[in-house]
């Protein structure tokens, strides 16, 4: 058969909605946290 050259990326399907995961191999901030530091920042 015939080949055929398509330029661009093919056409996808919808990006699925996942639920948040927690950071598992670079840990950053939790959000509690995150609301310590600031009430710290807030205070200084």
């Amino acid at each position: 058969g015939e080949l055929e050259v398509v330029d661009g990326p093919p056409a996808g399907g919808p990006v699925p909605e996942l639920p948040p995961v927690e950071e598992e191999f670079a840990p950053g901030l939790a959000p509690e946290e995150i609301v310590e530091l600031a009430r710290k920042l807030a205070a200084s």
